[in-house]
């Protein structure tokens, strides 16, 4: 293994004790995060709350979760509830910001996080129609990961120059880390990997000036 990586083995309920990571799922009980000395603790899988949606569910016979409800309103409030009550108030007594990972286009749920007391986002895919510099107007304090096209890495250096072109003003305001918007496509040559590498250390280092 390369041990300039941190690496999580299998977790939740089959995690194994060799790892650099304390990761935790939670479903049946009320979420309290266990220090692990020289160990990041993940909570990776929490809620288990689920919401058949009609025109939104790929299996209509069947739903999968711990926790049902049959409308969106009482699943939205259960959610805002779960985070008020116990995921927020147990990650922040740390000292720590709460950053959650949703996909897609994030732009109307923004509010709701924040209403939660969730203090960012990421990764912000451009592809699903995340505007970024707009959001940023928007949600001047709430924290913003990624945001980065990552359809312009195969497209050469130009492109990918634009790109950060586009997203200058953002990060010229601070309260936003640049990076590509998801997983590197597999068709991004190592050399224009290489090439994103070097414009994201080049406009990190002039947008602070």
């Amino acid at each position: 293994l390369d041990a300039t990586r941190i690496y999580d083995t299998t977790s939740g309920w089959f995690k194994a004790k060799k790892s650099d990571v304390e990761s935790e799922h939670v479903y049946f009980k009320p979420v309290k995060l266990k220090a692990r000395e020289g160990h990041p603790t993940v909570l990776s899988e929490f809620g288990g709350y689920s919401c058949k949606i009609e025109g939104h569910s790929f299996n209509l016979d069947k739903t999968y979760g711990y926790r049902f409800f049959d409308n969106t309103e009482d699943f939205g409030k259960a959610l805002v509830e779960l985070y008020e009550n116990e995921i927020i108030p147990e990650i922040k007594k740390y000292g720590t910001k709460v950053i959650i990972d949703t996909d897609g286009d994030v732009s109307m749920m923004i509010p709701w996080l924040i209403r939660a007391g969730i203090d960012g986002v990421l990764p912000l895919e451009r592809q699903a129609g995340v505007d970024l510099v707009k959001l940023k107007e928007q949600y001047p304090d709430f924290i913003f990961i990624g945001g980065y096209d990552k359809m312009t890495m195969s497209a050469g250096e130009e492109a990918m120059k634009k790109e950060f072109e586009r997203l200058a003003p953002v990060m010229r305001a601070g309260g936003y880390i640049p990076s590509c918007d998801h997983q590197t496509p597999p068709g991004v040559s190592f050399e224009n990997y290489q090439i994103y590498v070097r414009l994201l250390k080049e406009y990190a280092e002039k947008t602070v000036k």
